[in-house]
């Protein structure tokens, strides 16, 4: 029976929602707030982790972040399947890692991008080669070591997804769970509130919005993964 552990790493649920976001594409999930230290038991036998964005930076060495970072490498040594998306990505890599794989953008990457799949033999199984989806981060992962395999880049982004070894362990730096609505609110109420990237976030919501929608086919493919 599949069990998936939900964790909400957003900060401000009236600016970003990630269940909101989620919940269209997985029939029933248990939801942990992370900044509340919220974190599920091993023993609720849990068979998979999904690691949700954040208003947060990677490199904000918060006491929530510190125990979730724990907390992803128990699961990672119990084998547990684990999906980060955004912030979640960028979380996998520091707990197998450190800090030395995680740096601030120039810009910020906001946006519905191109993003270019390498390699469709596990989470990108069924989905084109070139697909569309929204984009919003200010922090990236980069230079990571040979255990890494990148499946997916974009073109201001070069590690847009991950599989770490053959393990269940998928990180995706982009949003295909945001829908072309929820990314122009979001990017609306963003502008307002990092007043300096005011222009690129205008910039980006005057851009054509083009979503290809592989949200359910990545869900499927992380609840269905066979070696």
């Amino acid at each position: 029976m599949t069990k998936i552990a939900f964790i909400d790493n957003s900060i401000d649920h009236d600016f970003y929602n990630p269940v909101i976001h989620w919940k269209p594409f997985i029939k029933e999930f248990v939801i942990y707030r992370a900044i509340n230290n919220e974190f599920p038991s091993f023993n609720e036998n849990f068979t998979h982790i999904i690691l949700s964005g954040s208003e947060y930076s990677i490199l904000e060495k918060a006491d929530w972040i510190s125990k979730e970072i724990e907390f992803i490498k128990k699961a990672i040594d119990k084998g547990i399947p684990v999906l980060g998306s955004c912030f979640g990505h960028q979380l996998i890599v520091v707990a197998l890692c450190g800090y030395k794989n995680a740096r601030r953008r120039k810009n910020p990457e906001l946006g519905w991008i191109e993003i270019k799949i390498h390699n469709k033999n596990s989470i990108f199984r069924d989905i084109d080669d070139k697909v569309y989806a929204f984009s919003s981060h200010f922090d990236e992962v980069f230079n990571l070591p040979p255990q890494f395999k990148i499946l997916a880049s974009s073109e201001e982004c070069k590690i847009q997804a991950f599989q770490y070894e053959d393990n269940p362990i998928w990180g995706i730096q982009f949003h295909p769970e945001i829908n072309i609505e929820q990314g122009k609110e979001l990017l609306y109420k963003a502008k307002f509130r990092h007043v300096e990237y005011t222009h690129i976030y205008q910039r980006a919501l005057n851009s054509l919005p083009r979503d290809s929608k592989i949200t359910q086919k990545i869900v499927s493919n992380f609840l269905n993964y066979i070696n």
